[in-house]
């Protein structure tokens, strides 16, 4: 924890700007004479708007409130899938008290409950989770751990893995990436010389969802209407673009 905290504060990440998703663990790294081992996941080149961090304060509280510096977990938004990555998560409270201390089923489900309210805050499931490492103290709750998981998310993948978590009252934690397609909202800004407005046109993905149905001809006629309406204005603002070059196409 405190290497942690110094290497971050090396790097400018302080309570007053931002830490990162990461979970540390005790553990034997694969050469046997490192004292430590990181794996490490980046990205670049991408704009701060892009980014979210997780909070879940009804669940949760803020780390730095106990001494300890990583964010919940993060939110990153492509324009076709939205990505979530969580941080280490144990049976823990918004006071930052262990809950259900020695009973690893009721650990269990509230690390579950603790993971799922930061996967909606990023407007994600379990259905979205890809990946799970499950951290376990002791080998002996294996199999009650594994009988959990197996009957709660029978298809979501996930690995059980050995190791001494931070805290001695702790039994169980867990980390995981989600990945969810994004429901774009298009919104086409053309500069109009004439009036200096702009002409911004939106689709919100979630209606065009609900207006269509599955074989994508079931279509409310006022929305097919205002589609065809908005593409004819969009072709037309486009034959602009040779002109202005204040178009912009922008995707949440």
């Amino acid at each position: 924890v405190k290497s942690r905290r110094e290497c971050f504060m090396e790097q400018g990440l302080t309570p007053n700007t931002h830490f990162i998703a990461s979970t540390g663990i005790g553990g034997t790294p694969a050469d046997p004479k490192a004292l430590v081992q990181m794996g490490s996941y980046a990205i670049t080149d991408f704009e701060p708007e892009q980014q979210r961090y997780l909070h879940a304060l009804t669940h949760l509280n803020r780390t730095i409130e106990y001494g300890v510096t990583f964010e919940r977990g993060t939110l990153m938004q492509y324009g076709d899938r939205n990505h979530v990555y969580i941080s280490g998560t144990a049976s823990i409270d918004n006071h930052g008290e262990v809950l259900h201390v020695g009973d690893v089923k009721k650990q269990t489900q509230r690390m579950w409950e603790n993971v799922e309210k930061l996967l909606e805050e990023g407007g994600m499931k379990y259905d979205d989770v890809m990946q799970v490492i499950v951290y376990l103290r002791d080998c002996a709750d294996y199999q009650i751990v594994k009988q959990m998981f197996d009957e709660k998310f029978p298809n979501m993948p996930y690995v059980i893995t050995l190791a001494p978590v931070c805290r001695p009252t702790w039994l169980i934690e867990m980390e995981c990436m989600a990945v969810k397609k994004a429901k774009l909202k298009f919104i086409l800004k053309v500069l109009d010389n004439s009036s200096n407005a702009f002409i911004s046109p939106t689709i919100i993905g979630n209606e065009m969802d609900n207006a269509f149905g599955t074989g994508g001809v079931q279509c409310h006629s006022e929305l097919r209407v205002g589609v065809i309406i908005i593409v004819i204005n969009i072709i037309a603002r486009l034959s602009l673009c040779c002109l202005h070059e204040d178009a912009v196409l922008v995707e949440h």
